[in-house]
């Protein structure tokens, strides 16, 4: 039986991602998860996954830059991640990462300076990629009864790796 995103309890997604991953070697459950965490091994190369999460969903939300509105929560959740300390420059070749993102970068520009007070928080980029899901991507079904990364996410995967990072990052104190 699949459920809506939206009907989701997650805090016990985060607790099932807590426990997934061993904080003493780092490792996590899912091979895809470890292997973006062991190259992770610096707080400006987490960043740097994170915002590389971020950005392929980005386009594929928003094929046209001018539909992210100014309360987008990825656009929110990237945002708020580039202005970490030591993110790396979004330029264009970074937003080249998907051919539909390359585009966004103006508007993102755009609804940054409109937003300064969208600074770095690990929590509330969180809590929008937890928005974008729940609200956004809401009625997607998925399997609950999978561990969280296998419940079968569809479109709204790249959303929610990026959510599980966040998770990781933080459990493994890489992003402050």
């Amino acid at each position: 039986m699949h459920s809506e995103i939206r009907a989701l309890d997650f805090s016990d997604i985060e607790r099932q991602v807590r426990r997934a991953l061993n904080p003493t070697t780092g490792e996590f459950r899912d091979p895809l998860v470890n292997d973006v965490i062991s190259q992770a091994t610096t707080t400006a190369k987490a960043v740097g996954a994170l915002l590389y999460g971020l950005v392929p969903p980005l386009g594929r939300h928003y094929p046209d830059p001018s539909e992210i509105g100014a309360d987008s929560r990825i656009a929110e959740a990237l945002i708020r991640t580039q202005r970490h300390p030591e993110a790396p420059p979004l330029t264009h070749a970074y937003m080249d990462i998907l051919e539909k993102a390359r585009d966004a970068k103006p508007r993102l520009d755009e609804i940054a300076a409109a937003r300064p007070d969208w600074q770095w928080d690990l929590r509330a980029v969180r809590q929008a990629l937890q928005g974008f899901l729940r609200n956004d991507l809401g009625r997607r079904t998925v399997n609950p009864h999978q561990m969280p990364w296998r419940m079968g996410w569809g479109d709204a995967g790249g959303i929610f790796r990026a959510y599980m990072l966040a998770i990781v990052f933080e459990e493994l104190d890489l992003l402050r």
